[in-house]
């Protein structure tokens, strides 16, 4: 990873979430596979029968896509972990995936936080297409949007909604991959 890219990233999502997605972008290969549940409970159960898909010819293995600003991208690794303690008092993190192409330039990431009854929890949703090109939705309530931008179901991920860069207009985000068995962000859970 350039340092330009880390750089470009930290602005993404608070400081444990930028270190994962640093984290993510150095270790992962291309090879690898993962992503994440909503609800304890339902993680093992969710995860079972994800399976990549096989591109025709010798390329590397999918286990979805992502299309933004009308550009499709094939994705080939996903990591999740199991919910845990959120980044601040009286929050969890509910959702944590991840999804990139085998080179590491396109990525998605996308993150939920349930807060405490008294605030709503929070989604925020980051993709890069290039090392120098990054998108981020920004905090994403039930009060600033009906639908939410991340549902994670029957082992898979859907991730729907705008992001934008910085400074720039709002583009449509639209990505969906399968969910290994097993967690694992490298180095992270």
């Amino acid at each position: 990873m350039t340092k330009s890219r880390l750089s470009a990233l930290m602005w993404a999502r608070q400081g444990a979430a930028v270190a994962t997605l640093g984290l993510i972008l150095a270790a992962s290969g291309g090879a690898d596979s993962s992503a994440e549940q909503s609800e304890p409970d339902a993680v093992s159960q969710s995860n079972k029968g994800a399976k990549a898909k096989h591109l025709s010819g010798n390329g590397p293995a999918t286990v979805g896509s992502m299309t933004i600003d009308g550009q499709s991208y094939d994705l080939t690794a996903s990591h999740w972990c199991e919910p845990e303690p959120g980044v601040e008092n009286g929050s969890t993190v509910a959702i944590r995936v991840a999804a990139l192409n085998d080179t590491g330039d396109v990525m998605v990431y996308a993150l939920q936080v349930d807060r405490d009854r008294s605030r709503p929890g929070v989604q925020t949703v980051s993709a890069a297409t290039d090392p120098q090109t990054n998108y981020r939705s920004g905090d994403v309530t039930p009060e600033t949007r009906a639908e939410p931008m991340i549902v994670v179901e029957n082992g898979a991920v859907r991730i729907e909604g705008d992001v934008r860069r910085s400074g720039g207009d709002q583009v449509p985000i639209v990505a969906e991959f399968s969910l290994p068995d097993e967690p694992g962000f490298p180095g992270y859970c």
